[in-house]
């Protein structure tokens, strides 16, 4: 049988299904929303907790809502996710919405509180 027979493969290589933990299916963890053709032009007004209902209310006509672009802030939601007792998460953005993830980033991120 296959070394990788009963296995998951992550990007730190084939696991055990149970190591795995509560696993979030569908998850964009740097990912911009903005048509390839508009994302040079497109500007929006800083989220702040003044515009914070609006941005939530009509959450396709701010621009800025619909950037996640920062890596320090990927790393610190996964580990508060972790922290919660989180698991794994399935990374599921298409090459035209997901943003440039250099390769090995994410098994680059293998530090203390991630898997």
């Amino acid at each position: 049988m296959s070394e990788r027979s009963g296995k998951v493969q992550t990007v730190l290589g084939f696991i055990d299904p149970a190591e795995l933990g509560h696993t979030q299916l569908h998850e964009h963890l740097l990912v911009t929303l903005i048509p390839a053709l508009r994302r040079e032009e497109a500007v929006g007004e800083e989220i702040r907790m003044e515009n914070l209902g609006w941005n939530r209310r009509y959450w396709t006509s701010n621009p800025e809502n619909l950037r996640l672009t920062s890596e320090e802030d990927a790393i610190e939601e996964m580990r508060d996710y972790k922290e919660a007792g989180g698991g794994a998460v399935v990374e599921l953005s298409l090459t035209d919405i997901a943003l440039a993830i250099p390769k090995g980033w994410l098994a680059s991120q293998r530090q203390p509180g991630f898997m």
